[in-house]
């Protein structure tokens, strides 16, 4: 049985364009990638996960965290 989890971090969705709108930029500042990220990048981790590749990965909870470490 494989049990996989993914945990994005900042990403650019309707909510944080709606509560920070030009303020995202300023945003992007505090991050260890300069941005918050794009959905597409968060679709493709996951996408990952549900093909054949990682036949070998079991129980991964992977962290989309733009290089901050995750708690």
């Amino acid at each position: 049985m494989r049990v996989d989890s993914v945990a994005p971090q900042v990403t650019i969705a309707e909510g944080l364009l709606a509560e920070r709108g030009d303020g995202l930029a300023e945003l992007g500042k505090d991050l260890p990638l300069w941005r918050a990220a794009e959905p597409g990048e968060i679709a493709e981790a996951i996408l990952c996960l549900t093909s054949p590749r990682p036949s070998y990965v079991t129980s991964a909870l992977l962290a989309i965290d733009y290089g901050a470490p995750t708690v």
